[in-house]
Formats: structure tokens, C-alpha cells, sequence
């Protein structure tokens, strides 16, 4: 669990943050808690009180302690917080530099911004996310592997279906272009023009690779033995894997 404190006075943009985070943190498959503050004071209160927060995100201009100087009574309390910053001025971007904060913010903020922001997080956090980046005509898309279930050739493009998704997603890119940013040792082409994620098989057989959802799909003839034999050293992988994590535990 995620947990993010949001500080910010106006409740327009304070509504657009909370709806912005929510789309990232569904497709980045981020399990959150935010808290919403109108002042500083607020906030210090509630951190002083032994509330712990991973993320905080403050904006600069506020009533009473504005966003500079909550960020720095927040370090002598919870240094290891991570900070980022929301304002309609670049004026204090020194500032935010000298307090080392992840991100900054101009407004209006968009989910993109938003995106940014997150992402700078997670790496810092120690929490990456591995991503595949396509260009579209609308600018760049990053799609969190651990959410792609399948990669389909379709169209002179690509069909990409996402979890929690009920219609794939159509991109104008090549096939190879996809299959070449993949991780290998979680997909694995089964036919021509057909990449899966291999915790979305149930199960397989001899010519026929069945999913979670019911679908299935026919392994091509001619790497069948090699989609067996890269499938069974995955999920010998994954029992390994449990097996040290009960271990530890």
C-alpha cells in the first residue's frame, strides 16, 4: 500500500489531482490511500500525530505555511518522504531543488503530468515499473507490462489487450517492434502474430494454449516443442520463486 498525502487550498484542482491519480494508479495497478489537506498546519498535525505517508504531494501558494516551508518542517519529521510540488509559477523551482523534490508540477496539472510524477516516484520508491512505450499520433503511450495479457498483429497494427480492459487497444506500430521491448522471460509467442503474458495461460497441451478467461488459441506447429519447453521453465521459475518467498517469510 501506497500511502499519499495531497495538500492543496483549492478544491477545483485539489479534484482534479484525486481523479488523475486514480487513472495512473489503475494503470500502473498501484494499490493507494490518499488524504486530501487544505493547509499545512493540517498536515504537519496529522504527521506529528504518527500518520505516515510514502508520497506527498504539496502545492506552493497556501493560507498560512505555504508548500517551501511545510516541505521542510515535513523533512525534519519523515525525512525519507518523497515530495513533489504543484504550482502555477516556476519561480520556486530552486527552492524545490534544494529540498529534493521528485517532481514539480507547473498548472493546470494534466493526467499526463500526473503520470510523470508517479513514475518518478516509483523509482525512487524502489518500486519501477517496467513499461512498453508506443508513439501514437496523440503522443507517447506507456503501457505497464504486468497488465498486458496479449499482443495481437491486426490490421497493419497491433491489438493489444490490456486487464481490466474489455476491448484491446489498436496501435499503428509494427509487430517486431513490440515483441522486441517485451520481457522474454514473462511473454512468449505461441503462433505468428500472437505474443502472450504467461500468467494469462491456464494451461496447455499439445497444440493448443488455453487462457484464463475461457479463450483459447492454436501453438504453432513448427515451435511447439520450444513455446512447451519456455512455458514449463517459467512456471518451474515462479515455483522456485514462492517456494524462497515461504521460505523467507
Amino acid at each position: 500500500m501506497i500511502n499519499i498525502a495531497v495538500c492543496e487550498d483549492e478544491k477545483m484542482d485539489s479534484d482534479l489531482l484525486e481523479r488523475f491519480i486514480a487513472n495512473v494508479a489503475q494503470d500502473l495497478m498501484l494499490d493507494y490511500h490518499v488524504d486530501f489537506f487544505e493547509l499545512g498546519k493540517e498536515l504537519l498535525d496529522e504527521v506529528a500525530g504518527g500518520s505516515h505517508y510514502d508520497l506527498i504531494i504539496l502545492d506552493i501558494i497556501m493560507d498560512g505555511i505555504n508548500g517551501i516551508e511545510t516541505a521542510r518542517k515535513l523533512k525534519a519529521i519523515l525525512p525519507d518522504a518523497l515530495i513533489g510540488f504543484m504550482t502555477g509559477s516556476a519561480d520556486f523551482a530552486l527552492d524545490a531543488f534544494e529540498i529534493d523534490a521528485i517532481h514539480y508540477l507547473i498548472k493546470p496539472v494534466d493526467v499526463a503530468k500526473v503520470r510523470k510524477l508517479m513514475l518518478r516516484f516509483l523509482e525512487r520508491f524502489g518500486k519501477p515499473v517496467e513499461l512498453l512505450t508506443l508513439e501514437t499520433s496523440k503522443g507517447r503511450v506507456a503501457l505497464p507490462m504486468g497488465s498486458i495479457l496479449k499482443v495481437e498483429s491486426f490490421k497493419k497494427g497491433v491489438e493489444i489487450y490490456l486487464q481490466d480492459e474489455q476491448e484491446p487497444r489498436w496501435f499503428h506500430c509494427a509487430f517486431m517492434f513490440v515483441e522486441e521491448q517485451l520481457d522474454k522471460a514473462q511473454f512468449i509467442r505461441i503462433a505468428r502474430g500472437l505474443i502472450v503474458n504467461m500468467d494469462y495461460i491456464e494451461h496447455m497441451e499439445q497444440a493448443v494454449c488455453y487462457f484464463v478467461d475461457g479463450t483459447s488459441a492454436l501453438i504453432s506447429r513448427s515451435a511447439r516443442a520450444e513455446v512447451r519447453k519456455q512455458y514449463n521453465d517459467y512456471l518451474f521459475s515462479r515455483m522456485k520463486s514462492m517456494r524462497e518467498k515461504i521460505e523467507d517469510d
